[in-house]
This record gives structure tokens, sequence and C-alpha cells, in this order.
């Protein structure tokens, strides 16, 4: 920007002229056509029409129109609104009363959505500082009167004069345009300076002209030309994008993507390592669907009531809370304290139950007797439950070690191992079945995953709940043979050991789970019953990265909403478009991206791992092992290479990062022959890595007839070093 703004304070440079779209104002699209499909919706609302094609039509309206002015006025460039709409109302076959209607939705929608480019306006209003005189020049097929309007609704005061193609008849593309303006203004070319954003119409042609010109491009170009984030996940798929998506995506561009941050972008990365664009870009969109969504099913049930689970329920319900004002007939909502810990009384009833509850649920080895008793039980242990487990030899002050011992003695409790979860039942149906009214049509939303929480709900309040569910395991499969029925919002059920989800669990639960207060561990009584709510177990730093990733997807919907207002009904997205980027993001994370949750840890009270760490010190425990891997490629290639001798020229490798070897062609040819015959003494297996592996391979290589290839190679191409290369 320093080369501009000094063309602008250039006292030889009398006027600056500005193109507007995409220039002074840019609106919420990846490309303008985008807007049509707002406008579609409200047309097909006034006509009563919900098939009524109003994009298609208008898209060929306007190219019949300029075809027809090549022919019927030649002279002319450019055409105007009118002029689209007269071939319009050809085409669509309504009223002049419709047409003047639809017009005017269209022109309203215009000036409703353009907006200030926050990061050009400094040099607009440069140039009034400096005395300048500024005057537009547009290519457009708006009116002027519009134009005018826009741009002082978004602070733009002292323009002196508007020259649009759709009146003057002349283009910026030609070049006649600023013909027109120079004459006009009677002031030589290189006391012009022009910006804008199009390198042929902004840029080269007045340059033809020698008039000064200076080119910003549009933040969605240089999205899509890498010079921000990494724009490659989104290849190939745009132009498939539903028109809901595109608009939402070119909101987002323009937000957060329109200035250059003081440490620059890293085009590899997804979220420029910043957790508040983490949560705007990936997780904004995912929340503002998914939340749609659920008031779309609840609708759908008819339900009276949507408890939100915790703690996996506290964004959405969050997001609800802002879009609620924007949709019609939404349920009442409740944030039900229901955890994995509170649903184990409910799961396991008999003796039989009780011995399931150590063979069939996950638990963590390290903790104590006491803890497992306590968590898993119920029960706190006194002197005579310490005696019991000393008669089976077992020191509940220490892990368990024998699993089978442990069993047993569980076994050998009797009736008595069922006390904790008999209260712990009695006092969560009294608490779960006073949080709703006898003749409420109840429904849940969890992000998963198995339908626990909707069978412990049903058996506690009596109800038929209904469940929704971001995504759910083969678990669930035997619901509906309870009779209660689910939706998933982003797959169909899933075995997850088989066939990838798509998403991190971990992450996933990251991003839709409240962070200011721990997980429920029962159910107590006082003076009424309460949930037993343990203290969060994030560290401050990473509750503050959370709540960061947390304001980022709630600023998107406040901003979406601020800004579409009731045309926010309308943003209709699948499943697997807004949750593109954090499905991406999850699965392909870049170093930069993994390094935000590097040290982010968690807990689950029921199991008793109270530190369980997303990037931990091996993929084993690492809970999200897409993030574990890109952190360890990248620390991988930051490692010096392996200093080595050349046994055959007796040198020494310097010290280095390793770099690739690209084999040529006659090596591979080589290789590809060598193969033929190295099945004489070699196996299927080396013969296969040789191909497909053979710098490491030949690197290795100790056989004599290997050797000798190697030194072929080496004789022909690219050197191959030879390593005690570790795997």
């Amino acid at each position: 920007m320093d080369n501009v703004i000094k063309l602008i304070k250039d006292p030889s440079i009398d006027t600056v002229s500005f193109d507007v779209f995409d220039t002074l104002l840019d609106r919420p699209v990846l490309k303008p056509t985008d807007l049509f499909y707002l406008v579609e919706k409200r047309v097909q609302e006034h006509l009563g029409d919900i098939n009524f094609p109003f994009c298609e039509m208008r898209t060929w309206a306007e190219q019949q129109a300029r075809d027809r002015l090549k022919t019927d006025f030649v002279h002319y460039e450019d055409v105007n609104i009118d002029e689209i709409y007269s071939v319009f109302r050809e085409v669509a076959g309504v009223g002049v009363e419709e047409i003047i209607a639809i017009k005017k939705i269209e022109l309203d929608i215009e000036l409703k959505y353009l907006r200030a480019r926050q990061n050009i306006k400094p040099l607009f209003d440069l140039a009034v500082a400096y005395g300048k005189r500024v005057i537009i020049i547009s290519d457009v097929y708006l009116p002027s009167e519009l134009l005018i309007n826009a741009l002082r609704r978004n602070g733009y005061e002292g323009i002196e004069r508007y020259y649009v193609s759709s009146e003057i008849r002349l283009s910026k593309g030609s070049g006649s345009l600023f013909s027109h303006v120079l004459a006009d203004l009677n002031i030589k070319p290189n006391q012009m300076l022009h910006i804008g954003d199009n390198l042929h119409a902004d840029v080269k042609k007045p340059a033809q002209l020698g008039v000064r010109s200076y080119h910003i491009p549009k933040t969605v170009d240089l999205f899509f030309s890498g010079k921000r984030v990494n724009h490659r996940i989104w290849v190939g798929k745009i132009e498939r994008l539903e028109p809901s998506m595109r608009i939402m995506l070119g909101f987002i561009l323009n937000k957060h993507f329109a200035t250059e941050p003081r440490a620059g972008w890293n085009n590899n990365s997804i979220s420029n390592g910043n957790p508040y664009i983490l949560g705007f870009y990936a997780g904004g969109p995912l929340i503002f669907t998914l939340v749609k969504w659920i008031l779309r099913e609840a609708k759908s049930q008819q339900l009276d009531v949507i408890g939100f689970v915790a703690r996996d329920g506290y964004l959405p319900l969050k997001a609800l809370k802002i879009l609620e004002k924007f949709e019609d007939g939404v349920p009442r909502t409740n944030y039900i304290r229901i955890s994995r810990a509170a649903c184990i009384p409910f799961q396991f009833q008999t003796r039989a139950d009780a011995f399931a509850a150590i063979s069939k649920l996950h638990f963590n080895k390290e903790q104590t007797v006491i803890e497992i008793l306590r968590r898993r039980y119920f029960l706190e242990v006194d002197d005579a439950l310490k005696a019991h487990f000393e008669q089976h030899d077992i020191d509940v002050t220490k892990p368990v070690n024998d699993r089978d011992k442990f069993i047993k003695a569980i076994i050998d409790l009797g009736d008595s191992i069922l006390a904790g979860f008999n209260k712990q039942r009695e006092l969560g149906t009294q608490y779960y079945s006073g949080l709703f009214k006898p003749t409420e049509k109840v429904g849940i939303f969890d992000v998963g995953y198995s339908g626990r929480a909707q069978k412990v709900l049903a058996k506690a309040t009596g109800k038929k709940v209904f469940g929704m569910y971001f995504a759910s395991f083969h678990e669930i499969l035997g619901l509906e043979s309870l009779g209660l029925q689910y939706r998933n919002f982003f797959a169909a059920a899933r075995n997850r050991w088989i066939s990838s989800i798509g998403f991190s669990t971990a992450m996933i639960e990251m991003l839709l789970s409240e962070i200011n207060s721990g997980t429920t561990a029962g159910f107590e009584e006082k003076s009424e019953i309460k949930p037993v709510v343990l203290p969060s177990e994030f560290s401050p730093k990473d509750a503050r990265t959370i709540e960061v990733i947390h304001t980022g997807a709630l600023d998107f919907c406040r901003e979406v909403c601020a800004m579409f207002g009731q045309d926010t009904k309308y943003l209709e997205v699948s499943s697997a478009s807004a949750c593109h980027v954090f499905s991406e993001f999850t699965m392909r994370p870049s170093n930069e991206d993994a390094l935000i949750f590097k040290d982010v840890a968690f807990g689950s009270h029921a199991t008793g791992e109270d530190h369980m760490c997303l990037i931990g010190s091996s993929a084993q425990a690492s809970y999200w092992r897409e993030g574990y891997s890109s952190v360890e490629r990248a620390l991988q290639k930051s490692k010096p290479a392996i200093v080595v001798k050349d046994q055959q020229k007796n040198k020494t490798q310097p010290l280095g990062v390793k770099k690739e070897i690209h084999l040529n062609f006659g090596q591979k040819s080589l290789v590809r022959v060598y193969g033929v015959f190295a099945k004489r003494h070699m196996k299927e297996a080396d013969v296969t890595r040789m191909r497909y592996d053979t710098v490491k391979f030949f690197a290795r290589a100790q056989h004599p007839a290997n050797v000798t290839i190697r030194n072929i190679l080496n004789a022909i191409g690219p050197q191959i070093p030879i390593h005690s290369w570790k795997e």
C-alpha cells in the first residue's frame, strides 16, 4: 500500500478515481451473481411460487440484453437494468407491476449488502484529505443513484462526480470511458490516478492512455491465488457449493482475509495458526448450520423442548440463542447435566451389570481401587469394604494389578455392590423427570455417538425422547427397537473401526463443549436434588485457547445475523459443506494448525483418565492422532541428517537437513530392469520395496549385487548416499 499512498500524495496528481465494486465496496459473495440467490428467495416469497427460477432467468436476460445491444445500438458499450428487465419480462411471463416489484427487490438486495471495504477506505479518505478531486468510474448495469446511496451509507463523502457505464454507455473495459472522463474534466492523463481491482479494465486500459493506475485485487482473488491461507482445500469444490455456502464463504473472506496480519500469511495453514480465525472460518459455518438443522428437526418432530446435553451441547445452545430471533416457533430449551458417569446407574441395575461395569467399560488401570469404586460404582470405601477387598488380597489404595481377582471381589460383594447404583438412579430419575412437563414432547442434542443419554432420559422420564446427534457410531443401531427415533447431522451411523467418519471425535467435542465447568459426577440430595458438577479439568491456558475458538464461532453467528437479518432464514447449507473446513483441519492439519492444540489436555471422570492429551508424546498417547502426526513430521524435517561415511570414497557427508532425491529417467529404467532379475537373490517384499522406495533401499544396500547397482545409479544420475538409515 505504500506505493499507492505516495501516488495519492503526489502533487502532480489532480484527480483520483476509484472503481466501486470490490474496490470501495464489497459484497458477501464469491462472485456477484451469488447474490441472485437471495433475490430469488425473496421473489419466490413475493410471487408465492417456490419454484420460480429467478437466478437462471435473470442471468439469461442479462446476456440476451447485451447481445441485443450489439445489434440494435452498436455504439453502446453497456446495458442498464431496465433493458435487462425488459428481456426478463419476456421470458418470465409476468405483468409490469410484478416486474417493477422484482426489480426493486434486486436493487434493495444490492443496496443492503454493499459494505465498505475497510482496508481501502483509508486510501479514499487520504485522497479527500489531500484535496484531490475524487471521482467514481464504474462498469455496472446499476443506476448511479444506487451507487451514490450505497457509498454515502458507508461513509464515502466528498465524491465530485460519478461516471457509470450504464448511463454514459461507455466502458472501462474498452478504455473509452477513461477517454470520456479526461475530456470531461479537461485534464492530462498523467494528472489522474485510477485505483481498482480489475487488472484489465482498471489497470491496463487506463495505463494505455497514460493514466496512472494502481491494482488492488479483491480479497476473493487474493485468497484463491494462494496469497492467504491454504485455499487448496476448496480446489474443484467452489463451483459445486450451494449458493448459501458461497455467500457465507465470501462473507468470511471479506471479513478476515482482506488485510495482511503483522506476521504475514501461511498458505499451508488453514487457520494461519490463529484460534480465532479457526473458530470463525471453520467453526462458524458448522455451528450456524448445525443449529439451523436442530431447529428444522425440532419443527419436523413438533418438539416442545430441546435439551442440550452438557457439556457437548454448550456451544450449539449459545448459538441458538443468537439465531432464535430470526426463526419461527423455537421450542423451549434446557441445558441438561448428563454425562457418562451419570448414565452408569441407569445402564447397570443387576449383579451381572455390575460385572459388565468393569468388563465392558474402559477404565484407567493406573487409578486406585478406591477411585474405581467411587467413580464407577458410587461407593465410598469404609472399613468393611476395605476388609472385603483385603480378603481377596487387594490393596484398595493401589491400582488393580489382577483384573480377574478384582472382578471376583466385585462379584462376591453380592447385592451391596448395587447400593451406589440404586441411590444414584433414584436421584437421577427424580432430577430428570423434574426438567419436563408431563405433556411436553422432548428432544435432545448430543454430539453422539451411541445414544446413551437419550436412552437414560427416556428411561428416567418415561418419554419417547427424540435424539439429534452430530454423528453416531454403530452402537446406536438398536435404538429404534426401543421405540426411540434419532437423526444424524453429519453422517449416518457407521463403524468407526472400519470406515473413517471424516472428522476427529476429540476435536469436534473440543469445539462444541463447555470449558468453564467440569463433567457431572452424579447427584446429591440436600435441600433439593442437584447434579454434582466437578471443576473444569482444563488449565487456564488451554481454556483461553478454546474460549477464543468459541468466541470466533459465536461471532460468526452474530455477524451473519447482523448482516443478513431476516434473510438469515434463506441461508440453508448442507452438513458436508458447512463442516468442510473443520473436517479438513482435523484430518489434514498443517504443523501450524496442530500447534494450536499442542499442550491441550482434558479428562474423563468416568474412566479415571484425568489427563488425556490431544497431542501427546506418541501417537498412542494422542487423542488427535492427525495433529500428532503433523507435528511429528515437522520435527523430523527439522532434524539434521545423520553423519555417515561413504565407504567407497572415504568421505564424510556434512550435517544438514535431508533433501529429497529425485532419480532421473535412466536410473528409474535401470531399477525396473534390475527388478526382473533381482528375484533370484531377493525376497518378493524386498523387490517391491526397491521399486517403491528406491533411494532408501539402495542407501541401505548390503548385498554385493545391490551395491553394484547403486554404484551404477550414482554414475548416471543424482547421488544416493550410504546411510545407516533408521526407520
